[in-house]
């Protein structure tokens, strides 16, 4: 399933900040809601009702894609980002990566930034921590195919092979998630708090450009869109 819309569209969506704690070794997620099936999840959304709102304004959008923890792929000069919301352990995300990566290899001049939303579980957390302390060792873009590559099977066992057969250091990573374990706990809940401000109720979610995407698009689908936004910037830059 993809369903796709502008986000100058969108009606103001309402979250809850503290849905998802602030995960970390020392405190992997272990709530209730991270427990809970999806079609749980988006019922569970509606208790924001009895909540201060938070909105996504167009105004937030850059702060979204500009997180300095959160992993990316962005070559020079490029002109389009994609913020994609993912779990490890969602199969559509799994389908997502592979056109992802099919999309960045022959377009030089896409952005994307990878925000972890880990909402099966403890196991999706705690691989999501292991993914972003990867960017340490400059190894994030390589372990991330790797664990999805895994297909949801995130045992220990599963995630230090998966990291040593990238080249990551595995004593180090552990150091490094220890090191910046507040760091990285504050960026997967800032995570959380975009995703639900932008309306998504379960994984993947996208944000390409303007235009917000649910499910795993088709290569052409997902080149359709990144085309409508480059002509967007080019009509606003004749403006």
């Amino acid at each position: 399933m993809f369903m796709s819309t502008n986000i100058y569209n969108i009606m103001p969506i309402i979250v809850v900040p503290a849905i998802v704690p602030s995960p970390s070794p020392r405190n992997p997620v272990k709530t209730p809601a991270m427990r809970l099936p999806l079609i749980l999840m988006a019922m569970l959304a509606s208790l924001a009702l009895f909540a201060p709102p938070v909105l996504a304004a167009p105004a937030t959008w850059p702060q979204i894609a500009d997180e300095p923890a959160a992993p990316r792929l962005a070559p020079a000069g490029f002109d389009v980002t994609i913020i994609v919301f993912s779990d490890y352990r969602c199969p559509y995300c799994l389908r997502l990566h592979a056109t992802l990566q099919q999309a960045a290899a022959h377009d030089r001049k896409l952005r994307i930034v990878y925000r972890d939303w880990p909402i099966f579980g403890e196991a999706s957390a705690h691989a999501a921590q292991l993914a972003i302390a990867s960017q340490y060792q400059g190894k994030y873009e390589a372990f991330n195919d790797a664990i999805f590559r895994l297909a949801g099977q995130l045992d220990d066992k599963s995630l230090r092979q998966a990291a040593q057969s990238v080249g990551i250091d595995w004593a180090r990573l552990q150091r490094d998630l220890a090191a910046h374990d507040e760091e990285i706990g504050r960026l997967m809940a800032r995570s959380n708090v975009a995703a639900r401000a932008l309306g998504f109720e379960g994984t993947p979610g996208l944000l390409v450009g303007t235009q917000r995407a649910f499910g795993a698009p088709s290569l052409d689908q997902l080149e359709t869109m990144i085309r409508e936004e480059r002509q967007k910037g080019r009509s606003a830059g004749k403006a």
